[in-house]
């Protein structure tokens, strides 16, 4: 029965809005003990009953839930400007959220911050906090929750963060790739994927470009770090990048690029609607390039061409069935998925293109915070037969 309970609870946490009998005939199992189990995980907090499922003969079945009230999980996300925790219950809902005006100063400084938010978290909600998600901007080796290396901070090599937390915290803790984190954002806030199982190829774009590839199993890591084609070298000699390299996609082709080659451009006088901004923002300049201003869209065209190149590489070899695309700010995401719309259509076979739908996704924040909550809810049901089991003895 416990085996049971837990493929149920799975079946309910992939597709929301399930119902008993639909349970039964998805596991090939007696409707009865799909009724009991379910019984049973409310009873536990686990599920909760929603609406009636409308129309159809005879008595219309109740719609089920992962139960968003009886458990939270926390999650943080950090740059060099701040550091954002939250709490997030099972529907991807931020119930809570501190934003924090400061960059960590070491990998300690971090912790210490993340553990006088969860104190606070635990003493302002009666919930309980099954987890904590953390979603790094850097390359990430999620099975022992440690940075491997950081894109923003230099000297952050191999950090055992979460062994560092588990020092000073009782739950668990999950260290993932903030591209990563989003991606699970995206794909489970997104019933066309989500309920369907159908495969999601995520590009963000942003201070960093990162890839990462979604099917109804979860993640694709490859050995470990797929989808780090933002620190593919493409100009060698070219711009310093973050990871310590120059000429990655990511240091020709990411925001800070943007802005740069705009300066540039101001600055020898050409005409342009940002002129009189000294330091133009990558958000000003997607919005200008909409607006039809040509500086503004020849830039985006530049860079738009080395990004186009790369994801139809990726699509070409992968074929997912969607395609979306984050950014910072929605200009961004608009002209960015026109972009990359086109790149697929011009750079592969038909028979490719014409089933892949490029998607405009949701704008960077509160988008980490979401995603990072719902892997760890996601890794709590998969422990739940383990938990239930350990319960009941």
């Amino acid at each position: 029965m416990l085996c049971k309970k837990l493929l149920i609870l799975e079946q309910i946490w992939k597709k929301p809005g399930g119902y008993r009998k639909a349970i039964a005939t998805d596991m090939k199992v007696h409707p009865n003990l799909v009724s009991d189990a379910v019984r049973e995980l409310i009873a536990e907090g686990w599920v909760i009953e929603g609406q009636a499922k409308a129309g159809g003969a005879g008595r219309a079945p109740v719609l089920l839930y992962i139960n968003p009230q009886s458990r939270l999980a926390m999650s943080v996300s950090y740059d060099r400007r701040e550091i954002r925790c939250a709490l997030v219950n099972a529907a991807g809902d931020v119930i809570q959220k501190t934003e924090i005006n400061h960059a960590p100063n070491d990998p300690e400084d971090l912790v210490e911050v993340i553990v006088r938010n969860l104190e606070r978290f635990e003493a302002n909600n009666s919930s309980q906090i099954i987890g904590l998600g953390i979603a790094d901007p850097g390359m990430v080796d999620n099975a022992d929750g440690q940075i491997v290396r950081s894109s923003q901070f230099p000297g952050w090599h191999n950090v055992p963060l979460a062994a560092l937390l588990a020092e000073k915290i009782d739950i668990p803790v999950l260290v993932e790739n903030s591209t990563r984190v989003r991606a699970i954002g995206e794909y489970m806030g997104m019933p066309e994927l989500r309920q369907t199982g159908a495969s999601m190829l995520y590009l963000e774009y942003g201070e960093g470009i990162g890839f990462s590839f979604i099917t109804a199993d979860g993640i694709w890591r490859g050995e470990a770090f797929a989808g780090e084609l933002g620190h593919v070298v493409i100009e060698r000699g070219g711009n310093l990048c973050g990871c310590g390299a120059r000429g990655c996609l990511e240091s020709l082709a990411n925001s800070p690029a943007l802005e740069a080659k705009a300066k540039d451009l101001l600055g020898r006088d050409i005409n342009s609607v940002l002129q009189g901004q000294d330091n133009p923002k990558a958000e000003a300049i997607f919005a200008a390039a909409i607006d039809g201003d040509r500086m503004a869209r020849g830039l985006v065209e530049e860079i738009t061409s080395s990004l186009g190149l790369a994801t139809a590489f990726v699509s070409a070899a992968l074929h997912p069935k969607y395609i979306v695309v984050g950014a910072e700010s929605a200009p961004a995401i608009r002209c960015l998925t026109r972009a990359i719309s086109s790149a697929i259509h011009d750079r592969t076979l038909p028979e490719i293109a014409s089933s892949i739908e490029v998607i405009e996704g949701r704008e960077y924040e509160p988008l980490a915070l979401t995603g990072a909550a719902l892997m760890v809810f996601r890794k709590a049901i998969m422990r739940y037969g383990q938990t239930a089991a350990h319960t009941s003895t």
